[in-house]
């Protein structure tokens, strides 16, 4: 998943791109691939109807927010606990073979302090669209991975 992260974001010029994973079981979206302060990985939880993530995730609508601050679905708590500072935001419904959205892929601010473009969504949606199998089996693999070792993400 870090790859695959690093990889889109130097493909779009962005900071940091995080996947969020569907659980439906505990209704919350979970990452592991977001990026702390010191560039260090961090788990973020959220529920599942919370946040730009949430509402992506919900009704299988991507979004591109200039200014997310201004947006009342940006859930500020993130920012606060990792010290990040979102400036703007695409995000995009990753769906798996059922065509159900099984994951969630945020871009975070665009570099050069401009927000993102139609011409990024475009590259966003063919990105994630060509791996969307890709990202699948990585997710299936990373749950499993943490189901035997007994852990609860």
């Amino acid at each position: 998943m870090k790859v695959i992260s690093l990889k889109i974001a130097q493909v779009l010029k962005a900071e940091q791109v995080t996947f969020f994973i569907v659980d439906c079981e505990r209704q919350e979206l979970w990452s592991k691939n977001a990026i702390g302060l010191n560039q260090e990985l961090i788990s973020i939880r959220i529920p599942f109807n919370t946040g730009i993530a949430g509402y992506v995730a919900s009704t299988g609508r991507s979004v591109n927010i200039p200014d997310p601050y201004t947006d009342p679905r940006f859930n500020r708590k993130i920012d606060l606990e990792t010290g990040f500072r979102t400036k703007n935001i695409l995000c995009l419904p990753i769906f798996n073979s059922q065509q159900e959205v099984f994951a969630v892929a945020q871009i975070l601010n665009k570099i050069g302090d401009i927000p993102f473009d139609r011409e990024d969504e475009q590259k966003f949606f063919l990105l994630t669209k060509s791996l969307g199998v890709i990202l699948e089996t990585s997710i299936l693999y990373i749950q499993q991975i943490s189901t035997s070792r007994g852990e609860k993400d």
